[in-house]
């Protein structure tokens, strides 16, 4: 939020309250999303990394933005 972390979600429900990095005026939220953490393991796996042999093949799960991103306003400062 702002250029600044304002939270990391690696596990449902992702939910975060931005309340306190917010500032008067225009915001800029910017949202990175990681994939899954088993199919980084599946590629390296597939690039013959030996130490992890045992997830050659592993189907992979889905990862990303799956739904819309949003942004849920549950009150207004006053003046706003």
């Amino acid at each position: 939020m702002n250029g600044q972390p304002a939270g990391r979600l690696p596990f449902p429900p992702w939910s975060l309250n931005v309340t306190r990095p917010l500032a008067p005026g225009r915001n800029t939220l910017e949202i990175d999303v990681t994939p899954a953490w088993r199919n980084a393991l599946r590629a390296r796996a597939e690039a013959r990394d030996a130490g992890l042999a045992r997830f050659r093949g592993e189907e992979r799960v889905a990862a990303g933005l799956l739904v819309p991103v949003r942004i849920r306003v549950d009150r207004l400062a006053a003046g706003g």
